[in-house]
Parts: C-alpha cells; structure tokens; sequence
C-alpha cells in the first residue's frame, strides 16, 4: 500500500504545474517543429506529428525533468539537403 501512495504521490502530487509546463511546452513545439520541418524539406505535419509522438513517449515513459527532444532538431537539420 505504501508503494501505490508513492506512486500516487509522483504521478498527482503537482498537477497544476505539470499541466502548465505542458502548455509551454507545446507553445515553444509547434513553431520549432514546423521550421525545422521545413528545413528538413518535408511536411510541417509531418513534424508535428513526430513531435506530439516523441512528446507522448516522453512523458508516458517519464522522462527527465528539463529535458528536451533534441533529435528531432539534429536530424532535421542533418537530414535536410543543401540547395
């Protein structure tokens, strides 16, 4: 019983905040997604697409607090063709 009110207590403990990063998070992604998007030379939807999924995993899995997709920023700019 003890391990389920920890779990509890990480999962809801501040919901509010979390909801709001959430918020921040999605404004600063879709603007990004979108130009390096096009940088990469595919569909805007495309990246944002990518980004809502990566988004979704991270936060599902429980990724690291600050952190930040930063392959979707390296490959889209790797990958887009000079010219």
């Amino acid at each position: 019983m003890e391990k389920l009110n920890t779990v509890r207590q990480d999962w809801l403990g501040n919901v509010r905040a979390d909801v709001l990063a959430g918020f921040v998070v999605a404004l600063a992604l879709i603007p990004e997604a979108i130009a390096f998007s096009l940088i990469a030379g595919v569909d805007p939807m495309v990246g944002l697409y990518a980004s809502f999924i990566i988004a979704m995993v991270i936060s599902i899995a429980g990724g690291r607090p600050g952190y930040s997709p930063e392959s979707f920023k390296s490959h889209s700019v790797t990958s887009a063709s000079p010219g």
